[in-house]
């Protein structure tokens, strides 16, 4: 896959791929000459075989949103530094992965999105992804959080107008290194016991956040629901008033909340204070009018717009290609994935009284191709007259998903992520797993 962008002037991009070049040749050189082990050397094709399959879609998607060269250049050479030396061994078609990322439905362990604008301006691209250590589920490190942690230190000195104290917090508390862990499903069909991953919005500056899994709960034998409790009631002070929290706990303890299972809890690595805290829950109800009173908390949430309800019923019926007139009490078809169901999650902010919702649709189990999707969306944007970038997501989408047609099947597009403007308009976010495991990809 070519990283070069197709504008005029290339002298920049260029300068910054010979560099690179070199450095890698180097390497190359310096490991063969020194008399390296086995080992080295294979954590040295590793990271040239993942900046082949990464960067390359990284750079088509930040093309196509409007990035300029210089600011191509600056994330592709952080990814190549940060991310890249830690997405894990090479994968193969035939042996059985070490780690099974909770990050996507293959395993894979990086997830990339294309943020839509509202009304002017351009997409902005982020990327998810879980560092994945030598060691990840052996007894020296069995929820894989030892390369993460080394990250976060990695990026306080790439950084350090970074804050990592709710980090550092929320790392100790969520997962207890004193008491182990032991995975409740072993089955090479489920995920691995994913504690902690990381993701990057790649803004005027790369803005850092992390997304922690209360296996502490577990380890304790309580609920999560009594977990997530206990850790915001612990990260309350005089200036951090999580207001937001008590409404959607109150929510949570209804029947409708209390069948949904909480995922995780996401931070920005900024000062707790200014910090967004964003609990995910996912929930077996998968009707349209369940997922509405997920979006209004059961009726807690007031003074939404009366549009946005059936401007996300429009999302709704024409992403997972449901008929015009659906019954809006019926579920989707059942699903016994990990991760079937639809997910949520609700932003909580300091001094903000209420949360704000966002729903995940769930197009990459319910849609029929992502074929499908694409076109279903761009009906969307298209009648809210906001499909000035939908083109460049197009092309976007079919160079990335280059082992593939979009209409060979559902998986590429993972979800159109789902929040409510003041206005009632929508707030959308197409989220893309790359299939690195797809067996076309080792044809």
């Amino acid at each position: 896959m070519s990283l070069l962008p197709t504008r005029q002037n290339r002298t920049q991009y260029e300068q910054f791929q010979n560099v690179l070049e070199q450095r890698a040749h180097n390497v190359t050189a310096a490991t063969l000459s020194s008399g390296f082990t086995s080992a080295q050397l294979d954590r040295h094709s590793e990271v040239i075989w993942w900046w082949e399959n990464s960067a390359g879609i990284l750079e088509i998607l930040m093309k196509e949103a409007n990035y300029d060269i210089e600011r191509q250049c600056h994330v592709l050479d952080f990814h190549r530094r940060y991310v890249v030396p830690r997405l894990g061994p090479v994968p193969s078609s035939t042996a059985a992965l070490k780690w099974r990322s909770l990050m996507t439905d293959d395993y894979g362990p990086m997830e990339f999105s294309w943020d839509w604008p509202t009304a002017q301006g351009n997409p902005k691209v982020r990327y998810s992804m879980e560092a994945i250590g030598r060691f990840a589920g052996s007894a020296i490190d069995p929820v894989n959080q030892t390369s993460t942690v080394e990250l976060r230190h990695e990026l306080a000195n790439y950084d350090p107008r970074t804050d990592w104290t709710l980090f550092d917090t929320l790392q100790d508390s969520f997962y207890d290194k004193r008491r182990g862990f032991q995975s409740k499903n072993e089955s090479d069909k489920a995920s691995s016991p994913t504690s902690v991953m990381m993701a990057f919005e790649l803004g005027p500056e790369i803005a850092n956040k992390a997304y922690f899994f209360p296996l502490n709960a577990e380890q304790r034998g309580i609920t999560r629901l009594e977990f997530l409790k206990e850790t915001m009631a612990q990260l309350r002070t005089d200036e951090i008033l999580l207001s937001g929290f008590d409404r959607l706990l109150d929510f949570l303890r209804t029947p409708q909340g209390l069948i949904c299972d909480i995922i995780c809890l996401a931070i920005d690595c900024v000062r707790p204070e200014k910090s967004r805290y964003k609990i995910y829950v996912r929930s077996s109800e998968t009707s349209f009018e369940r997922v509405w009173d997920m979006m209004t908390m059961g009726g807690r949430l007031e003074g939404l717009k009366s549009t946005a309800r059936a401007n996300l019923k429009d999302l709704w019926r024409l992403t997972l290609g449901l008929d015009e007139h659906f019954d809006e009490n019926a579920a989707l078809p059942s699903k016994t994935h990990d991760t079937a169901g639809v997910l949520y999650y609700y932003d909580i902010k300091a001094g903000h009284e209420a949360p704000r919702p966002k729903v995940y649709v769930p197009v990459r189990h319910y849609a029929a191709s992502d074929q499908n999707i694409v076109n279903g969306l761009g009906k969307y944007l298209g009648s809210r007259g906001v499909d000035g970038h939908f083109a460049n997501f197009t092309r976007a989408l079919k160079a990335t998903c280059s082992h593939r047609r979009l209409d060979e099947g559902a998986g590429f597009q993972t979800y159109v992520g789902c929040g409510i403007e003041r206005d009632g308009s929508l707030k959308l976010c197409s989220y893309m797993n790359p299939e690195i495991y797809h067996p076309n990809r080792w044809v």
